[in-house]
């Protein structure tokens, strides 16, 4: 009777037991839904960025009155397409490896062409990635391209370069961003404190939006800098190393 007794009282134990983890299941399922909504609103916020906005409307405004129709035109076409590019991911997870790519080129034109078209860009491709199944969150990209353009290369006089470089280590995406500006350090002191945080709030975002779609991984997401120095010590660019461990969409794997 007794044996009958703790019996019944280890099955009730362990029912408790499971419906305590049942519970803290749902509240832990709630509390990543309720994040990643907030990181997707984030990234929705950051992608349509005001003063990026601003700032091309007033281009178009400039082409405009200085009658360059075909400017005018090219711009304002390119950036149609980028924002409707923008609102249809932000109700996806996630997008493949060439639509990032894609998005990325047309984001690049419309920063180019306010700076008179002077960066070359470069898009490199392992042909062991095929960048139609790997996948990423949208946009993630578009922070180290920004930070790239406008605190490394806008001050550079002469020939302005950026270079993506997409390869595969192991189980691991490496995308590599080069970029020939003025490097880091000078851009800190140029930019003051106001330039720092944006990019640091930019690229922090990047990386918690990159850590959720990874969530269920034991591998981390890795992002690192390389301040590139010429021979004679000064510096002449800046690298960003993006490690992702890589998603397959072919057999929803990573």
């Amino acid at each position: 009777e007794l044996d009958k007794e703790i019996e019944k009282h280890t099955k009730e134990l362990l029912e408790i037991s499971r419906q305590k983890e049942i519970e803290s299941k749902k509240r832990l399922a709630l509390i990543y839904s309720k994040k990643t909504l907030d990181l997707r609103l984030q990234a929705l916020q950051t992608q349509m960025n005001p003063h990026f906005l601003f700032n091309s409307l007033n281009s178009i405004k400039h082409f405009i009155i200085k009658n360059k129709k075909e400017d005018a035109t090219f711009f304002l076409s390119k950036l149609s397409g980028l924002l409707r590019k923008i609102l249809d991911n932000s109700q996806v997870k996630q997008i493949s490896l060439r639509e990032e790519l894609q998005i990325m080129r047309l984001y690049l034109d419309l920063e180019n062409t306010r700076l008179n078209k002077e960066i070359r860009f470069d898009i490199y491709i392992n042909p062991s990635v095929d960048i139609d199944a790997c996948m990423l969150p949208p946009m993630v990209l578009q922070p180290f391209i920004e930070n790239a353009i406008w605190h490394g290369l806008a001050l550079v006089k002469g020939e302005k370069h950026i270079e993506i470089r997409v390869e595969k280590d192991d189980d691991y995406l490496m995308i590599r961003i080069r970029d020939n500006g003025i490097g880091r350090e000078k851009a800190h002191l140029i930019g003051a404190q106001r330039v720092i945080k944006k990019q640091s709030l930019g690229i922090a975002l990047t990386r918690q939006r990159l850590e959720a779609f990874t969530t269920a991984l034991s591998r981390d997401v890795r992002i690192f800098f390389e301040d590139l120095i010429d021979a004679d010590g000064q510096p002449e660019g800046t690298v960003v190393h993006i490690h992702i461990p890589i998603y397959n969409k072919t057999n929803n794997t990573y």
